[in-house]
């Protein structure tokens, strides 16, 4: 699924071409060979753009990809965030077995470039998320534990709004498609 505020800065239209494996995106330098590998074996079948407000199911939508994480403080912020317009891309990939395929889905998925507050890396560019977030900086739980909510918003943003979901959870996929039609 490309989130919501991915979709309006036109993000959808770059994903989609990543995985059909169009357009000079996988030229780049910056992008890994694992990522390279894992699109050209996705056959993108096709582009379903739905409204989370309106599918019937939306929130049953977000709760199976979500839920998980209901006790968490940023939860409600998922619930706010993740409403209005989003796309599914509807693929298959080729993999050997079901560990090499939740693999090379975290690697489609991939992660965005993180610092600390000291500015040490904590997480390299990869994926998908490389490819198109900007990078921002991750505190310590004791120290989002602190911050009021104003300012727990701003910091959490980058990292709820971090533009796709991919399913990678057992049956994830196939449920989602039930919730979506």
């Amino acid at each position: 699924m490309i989130k919501p505020h991915a979709l309006v800065n036109g993000l959808d239209q770059i994903v989609e071409l990543i995985l059909r494996g169009e357009g000079t995106f996988l030229d780049v330098e910056k992008i890994e060979p694992v990522l390279q590998d894992v699109v050209r074996r996705i056959e993108v079948h096709q582009v379903i753009p739905r409204d989370i407000n309106v599918i019937q199911k939306g929130q049953e939508l977000i709760n199976l990809f979500y839920g998980d994480k209901s006790d968490r403080r940023y939860y409600p912020l998922i619930l706010e965030w993740y409403v209005g317009k989003v796309v599914f891309l509807d693929f298959s990939l080729i993999s050997s077995d079901r560990d090499s395929l939740i693999t090379d889905l975290h690697a489609l998925k991939g992660t965005t470039q993180t610092y600390d507050i000291r500015g040490q890396t904590v997480d390299h560019s990869t994926g998908i998320r490389g490819i198109i977030g900007q990078p921002y900086l991750v505190y310590p739980k004791e120290t989002l534990d602190l911050l009021d909510d104003n300012e727990y918003r701003q910091v959490i943003r980058p990292i709820i709004q971090n533009y796709i979901h991919v399913c990678d959870k057992t049956n994830e996929a196939e449920l989602a498609l039930q919730l979506i039609y």
